[in-house]
């Protein structure tokens, strides 16, 4: 009995060297296999999220999510202003061509559009340049100073009132010897 009970003790430390030895083994392949396998380490790291452990992979997918959110954010803001921007852009030279057609008082109205037009096209790029820093992943703060005349170059500095205003007469004598 002695030597029965021997024999199964020896075959349980057999057994238990063999199960460690096949669970190291399995350890290791593992490890292996989830730094070479992409597959297998977010399996893992899905795994051990599931568990309640916090993982590299899972703050990374958080704040990938933070910055699609944060550029969705921010492609909607600029969409919706540069449409209502737009709208009453629109608005505003249909309003104005009938009094462009006007002898004196359409020089100024056509002035002013114009300058109109510049000031909302500064604001359009402004905004467009910040969306691009957003999107770009860096902080606004970090953002060069948007500068409208760089970027539009001479037409912002067009002194196109004066332009105009000057050549008015010359306007309105060629439109009243044509009548």
């Amino acid at each position: 009995m002695i030597r029965a009970a021997l024999a199964v003790f020896g075959a349980v430390r057999l057994s238990a060297r063999l199960i460690l030895a096949i669970c190291l083994v399995m350890s290791l392949t593992l490890n292996i296999a989830t730094v070479t396998v992409s597959g297998v380490y977010y399996a893992v790291s899905g795994a051990a999220a599931a568990l309640g452990f916090t993982t590299v992979a899972a703050r990374e997918a958080g704040e990938r999510m933070a910055r699609r959110q944060a550029a969705r954010k921010a492609a909607q803001r600029t969409q919706q202003s540069v449409s209502r921007r737009l709208v009453r852009q629109v608005g505003r030279n249909t309003a104005g061509a009938f009094a462009e057609a006007v002898p004196v008082a359409g020089v100024a109205v056509i002035a002013a559009s114009l300058a109109l037009d510049i000031k909302d096209s500064c604001d359009t790029l402004r905004e467009l340049d910040q969306l691009a820093v957003s999107l770009s992943g860096a902080s606004e703060a970090d953002a060069p100073e948007f500068d409208c005349a760089a970027v539009m170059g001479e037409a912002v500095d067009v002194r196109l009132a004066e332009r105009v205003w000057s050549q008015m007469p010359e306007a309105s004598t060629a439109t009243s010897s044509t009548d």
